[in-house]
């Protein structure tokens, strides 16, 4: 999560509050040289990979869903802000996720320690 040559820090954060609203630090979240990983942000997905763009993310910037982590029903779906959204609508991940927002997304095949399961 913190590659020296990717990010030089990493933010946890929640995907929802208690109302159902998505209200985080935008400005924070978009800053560069960093990771933001959502815990819960699977339904709102779309709202947060929006709310990144529009305060500074390129919509070509690396992210990806990661359900069941560590698991051997480990699934990890990577792509971009702006792909990202279509690509869970189609695969249908379970809520039980984790959005990984940063340039370190770029490093998963080459760090896929958990070969043998079915990423996508």
């Amino acid at each position: 999560l913190t590659h020296r040559d990717y990010a030089q820090s990493c933010t946890f954060v929640t995907g929802h509050q208690k109302d159902g609203r998505v209200d985080l630090n935008w400005k924070e979240l978009a800053a560069p040289k960093q990771t933001v990983v959502v815990y819960m942000g699977r339904l709102t997905l779309p709202i947060i990979c929006e709310q990144l763009q529009k305060h500074g993310l390129s919509a070509e910037h690396p992210a990806a869903i990661v359900e069941n982590g560590s698991l051997p029903s480990q699934q990890v779906i990577s792509g971009t802000l702006s792909s990202l959204p279509s690509m869970v609508d189609t695969e249908k991940p379970a809520p039980a996720t984790l959005l990984i927002v940063g340039e370190v997304v770029r490093l998963r095949h080459k760090l896929d320690w958990f070969s043998g399961t079915q990423n996508k």
